[in-house]
Order: C-alpha cells, then sequence, then structure tokens
C-alpha cells in the first residue's frame, strides 16, 4: 500500500517508528478494566464498561466532558480519590509488572536501530507509569525518546502533540514515519500528524471501531522492517 501523500522521492523509509505504550507495549488495558470491575462490585456497583470504552487512549490527566469513573466510588466509599487512585495503581501495577512484553515489540525495535532507524514512545499516559515499566522490561535504553502527555502540557490522544513532540525530538518527518497503535484516539492522533498509522487491536480494542489506520496487523510478532518498507510502496 503507499499511503497517500506519499511518493517514492525518499529513500529507504521509515524515517521513525514510534510507538504507543499501553496496549501495544504492554498489556495495561485488561489490568484496567478488571480492577474497575473489581473496585466497583466491592461497593455493589455495576463498571459502566461502554462508558470506560470511550477513554481508552486518551490522557488520564484530561478533564471536562469525560466519564468520571471515580466519582460513584468516592460517593459509594465516602473516600478521597486519591486514595482510590493510589489503590487501584498499586493494583494495576501489580498485574502488570508480572506479564509479558506484546509479541514482537522488542526485536522491531531492535531490527529498526540496528538500520538506523530512530524509535520512540509516544503516550498519553505518565512518565512515571511508562518509564518505570519500560526500565523494569530492559527497554528503556532501547528508544531513543518517549514522550507522554506531561511532555505537552497533559494534551493527549487524540490530539497529535504527543507525535509531534515525539517526531521533534527523533529529528524525522511525519510523512515518512510510522505511528504503531492500538485505539480509535491513537489513530486519530497518527493521523493528525500526518503518519502512517498501523493498528494492533489487542482484547480490549479489538471491541472498538478503529477508524482510519492505513495498515491493521493481528501482532508485531513477524513485522520487519522491510515489511513497513513495503508499506509506504
Amino acid at each position: 500500500m503507499k499511503p497517500n501523500g506519499r511518493g517514492s522521492g525518499h529513500a529507504r523509509p521509515p524515517a521513525a517508528i514510534v510507538f504507543d505504550f499501553d496496549g501495544v507495549i504492554v498489556d495495561s488495558e485488561v489490568a484496567e478494566l478488571a480492577t474497575w470491575h473489581a473496585a466497583y462490585s466491592a461497593v455493589g456497583l455495576v463498571f459502566p464498561e461502554d462508558r470506560w470504552m470511550d477513554l481508552v487512549g486518551r490522557a488520564a490527566v484530561q478533564g471536562g466532558g469525560y466519564f468520571d469513573a471515580y466519582a460513584e466510588l468516592e460517593a459509594a466509599t465516602g473516600r478521597q480519590r486519591d486514595a482510590l487512585r493510589e489503590e487501584r495503581h498499586r493494583q494495576v501495577l501489580s498485574i502488570v509488572e508480572v506479564g509479558p512484553t506484546l509479541p514482537g515489540v522488542e526485536t522491531l525495535v531492535k531490527a529498526a536501530r540496528a538500520e538506523g532507524i530512530p524509535v520512540g514512545i509516544a503516550s498519553s499516559a505518565v512518565h512515571r507509569w511508562v518509564d518505570h515499566h519500560l526500565n523494569r522490561r530492559g527497554l528503556l535504553p532501547l528508544f531513543d525518546c518517549v514522550v507522554t502527555a506531561e511532555d505537552v502540557g497533559g494534551v493527549g490522544k487524540p490530539a497529535p502533540a504527543v507525535y509531534l513532540e515525539a517526531l521533534r525530538r527523533l529529528g524525522a518527518h511525519p510523512a515518512w514515519s510510522v505511528a504503531i497503535e492500538d485505539s480509535p484516539h491513537g489513530i486519530a492522533a497518527a493521523k493528525a500528524a500526518g503518519m502512517l498509522a498501523v493498528a494492533v487491536p489487542n482484547a480490549i480494542t479489538r471491541r472498538l471501531e478503529l477508524t482510519g489506520p492505513d495498515i491493521v496487523v493481528e501482532s508485531l510478532a513477524g513485522v520487519s522492517v522491510a515489511a513497513i518498507r513495503g508499506w509506504f510502496g
């Protein structure tokens, strides 16, 4: 496939490969959903899963108009939001820490680096979360940059800011760069940044309508740099 606006005048793309984090590198979204269900069930509530699904891929620090999953827990328990948040963070952390890196990620990152292609991360999460898990897996040194919503004033996806900042740090042109995503908000951010958007849906985002990706793959296992070059025509 030759994406619109990308011809043959640029030698040996991609200029950069930029990964989302949650749902692409670690399977955190499954853990997030499980702990929400458990927290609501413990106080006799039913977690509104459909409303939560619309938030997948957005920045946790965004506010205004979004489903507030903590509001009912605060009312039902009388506990402060910060305490509830920390408790859930520890629960999710304990699950994700023992989970594997998702298939194909490390192999693709190392293959790109071996060919001199810069690699980065653009996430709607925060550094505390992303850096911890990368470091624990020994992956942090493999990435040339890690950009989170914190680096762009708390503006997460579907705005393109995290991708544009990652590309700026990598010195890469968006038209020749690849974003690897799992969610509709992430795909929208990548496309708004002018990148080739590759969707790798997981157990959660497979249930969402992934609108607009240039390429959809079941897994990164087996995806090579040569295959990515082929996607540029």
